[in-house]
């Protein structure tokens, strides 16, 4: 993407290379989880994405990710729909 003062401006650069596509797979992966958590009001999705991003992945285990979203989803419990 080209941004300047003209506006945002897609480029495009071809195919990348697989372990570049693999990496960015990842990463979609996580952000579709995100959508149908927000989408279908699914507590379990969002707890599965917050699971499969790499930084939390790095960091917690497995019941530090679902203790740490549900501290969160306690805290925003007015914001949230689920």
């Amino acid at each position: 993407m080209l941004a300047h003062r003209t506006g945002h401006h897609p480029c495009r650069f071809g195919e990348p290379p697989a372990q570049l596509a693999a990496l960015w797979q990842s990463n979609v992966a996580v952000y579709e989880l995100g959508v149908k958590a927000a989408l279908d009001r699914d507590r379990e999705a969002a707890i599965h994405a917050m699971t499969l991003d790499a930084l939390s992945a790095a960091v917690c285990s497995l019941a530090q990710v679902r203790a740490m979203a549900e501290e969160l989803f306690e805290a925003e419990k007015e914001h949230l729909l689920f």
